[in-house]
């Protein structure tokens, strides 16, 4: 995996989205949520 910063844009992250154990397993839920900088 490669990630690209700087010093106007240091997020490593830029989509993630919301998950839940069920007992067994990790599941998604929700939107994706994502990121769109300082200025949004």
């Amino acid at each position: 995996m490669v990630t690209n910063t700087s010093p106007t844009d240091y997020r490593i992250n830029k989509q993630m989205q919301m998950m839940k154990f069920n007992g067994e397993r990790w599941e998604l839920f929700g939107p994706i949520i994502e990121d769109t900088g300082p200025a949004g």
